[in-house]
């Protein structure tokens, strides 16, 4: 009897992949909405909105990007 896995581990990886783009790209959508919202009600809060857009970037688009690219090339 052999054993037939759940789910294959391509379909890890695309499910991976797809993860990785919504992750990584799915919040920079959310900018123009949020943005201009917070110029109008709180321009001083601007700074620090700035400052969470950079955080995000480097914390969590800059590595699912990578992560998408890498299971992209593998696919």
């Amino acid at each position: 009897m052999s054993f037939v896995p759940a789910i294959a581990f391509y379909d890890l990886v695309v499910f991976v992949h797809v993860a990785a783009i919504v992750a990584a790209f799915g919040v920079t959508f959310t900018y123009p909405v949020v943005l201009p919202w917070l110029a109008r009600t709180h321009p001083q809060a601007m700074g620090t909105a700035h400052e969470v857009q950079s955080l995000i970037g480097m914390r969590v688009i800059g590595p699912s990007s990578v992560l998408a690219l890498a299971t992209g090339i593998y696919l």
